[in-house]
């Protein structure tokens, strides 16, 4: 029999001539890229006059009108009887089609190859790059952390994408040598590429920079508007630093040289202050006078606890709704100061996601407060929820959440924190005696 290698030696006139082989020899070489031998069945349906006549020339019997059912095993015994001598259906394709025959998993292991060359070549040109080499080397391991972006840009441009991979190694060296100050994304950019929005969030560079910067701080992606700003904070980079903020109370900031004398201010006046992002640059701590900070979601709840308890030494705090990044970084600088979080918010689907979010990342140091079965039928409105909103409490982690969480699915109504101001009112005022 002729091995592969041999089949540029084969003359496939016959069939290439005869338009009743075409159909065939398609669907021989998808079903022999699967199997990897001749092996299996090919069926022709609605046959035409010239593939039936085809087939019944070279098989030496008559077919079916409306289907052709054809072994390959049999096809490569039957050649073999014929003038093409001792050959396999692995030449004849090959021969037929002009190039090897490779089976599907032949195809998958060499893309795979070619991946993993490519990476390493992408690992060797970042050798004076340590964070790069050790972040390209997990996305290669892991097949996370931007590794399908980088295989994807790979494919279109090999030289455009080391060169590319370059410059997020640069920023990454950058970023490691601040000295603890901040940088703005356009301006690290600009130094790095002489284009400010190289690094925008929606290019390909700005996705695979904060993959990078993920894989540096543990985390893998999938992370929501806030999250994500969270982490471009962490690696020290400024984004939105003026919008994002959060409302505080009785909570005093500390910089490298002492306590924030601005934010006493406030404290002394009794009154709430809110603080930036941006005000957040140059803060190192933050603490509450008795170690517990009470935390709420809605704005006016808030404006009315500072109200009532204005005379008492309590810390108070407001995220008004979702978490923004100014909000995570004041809740992760009072855990840092050894602080007991108290943390409320709305008995809905979306409210206890916010707490199962913030309770989750501090589990040590942050309490739910007021999510108690007593709590929600004290709180519940006459809102029916539908099944899309009541499905998102099927992904709530926090145990201490469980309870309230099977009620409220049950109840399929929500309850708000409105109604128990005078229950919150109650519990700061015992902390204090």
């Amino acid at each position: 029999m002729i091995v592969t290698g041999d089949w540029m030696n084969i003359n496939t006139d016959y069939f290439k001539n005869n338009s009743g082989y075409d159909r065939l020899f398609i669907q021989m070489a998808i079903k022999w890229k699967s199997y990897g031998k001749a092996s299996g069945k090919v069926i022709l349906i609605d046959p035409t006059i010239q593939e039936r006549q085809a087939m019944t020339s070279f098989f030496g019997r008559d077919f079916d009108d409306n289907k052709i059912a054809i072994n390959l095993n049999e096809f490569e015994k039957t050649l073999q009887q014929t003038s093409f001598g001792n050959i396999s259906l692995q030449n004849l394709l090959e021969a037929y089609f002009g190039t090897m025959m490779s089976t599907n998993k032949d195809i998958k292991q060499q893309k795979e190859k070619d991946q993993e060359d490519f990476f390493i070549s992408l690992i060797k040109d970042m050798r004076g790059f340590p964070q790069s080499v050790s972040w390209l080397s997990a996305a290669m391991e892991t097949k996370e952390f931007g590794y399908h972006i980088i295989t994807a840009e790979g494919r279109v441009s090999k030289q455009d994408t080391h060169k590319m991979i370059g410059y997020i190694g640069k920023a990454l060296e950058r970023l490691d040598e601040r000295g603890g100050k901040m940088i703005r994304l356009a301006i690290l950019a600009t130094e790095m590429t002489q284009y400010p929005h190289y690094f925008d969030r929606d290019t390909t560079a700005g996705k695979l920079l904060l993959a990078a910067i993920a894989y540096n701080h543990g985390s893998k992606g999938g992370l929501d508007a806030e999250e994500t700003l969270a982490l471009y904070h962490q690696g020290g980079i400024m984004l939105d630093d003026l919008s994002s903020y959060t409302t505080l109370f009785g909570i005093s900031m500390s910089t490298p040289l002492g306590i924030h004398p601005a934010y006493e201010g406030f404290i002394i006046q009794q009154e709430s202050y809110h603080v930036s992002l941006s005000n957040l640059y140059h803060v190192v701590g933050a603490n509450s006078k008795n170690k517990r900070v009470f935390i709420v979601e809605n704005q006016m709840v808030f404006s009315q606890l500072c109200e009532e308890l204005a005379e008492y030494p309590v810390s108070l705090m407001c995220t008004a709704g979702q978490m923004r990044v100014a909000s995570l970084v004041v809740i992760a600088l009072l855990c840092q100061g050894d602080n007991k979080l108290y943390y409320a918010g709305d008995m809905d689907p979306e409210g206890i996601e916010i707490a199962n979010k913030i309770i989750s990342r501090h589990p040590n140091h942050i309490v739910p407060w007021r999510y108690t079965i007593a709590d929600y039928w004290l709180s519940q409105s006459n809102e029916i929820m539908n099944q899309a909103r009541l499905s998102k409490l099927d992904k709530i982690q926090v145990e201490s959440l469980q309870e309230v969480v099977e009620l409220i699915k049950h109840e399929k109504k929500a309850g708000y924190q409105e109604a128990l101001i005078k229950s919150m009112i109650e519990d700061v005022k015992k902390t204090l005696l």
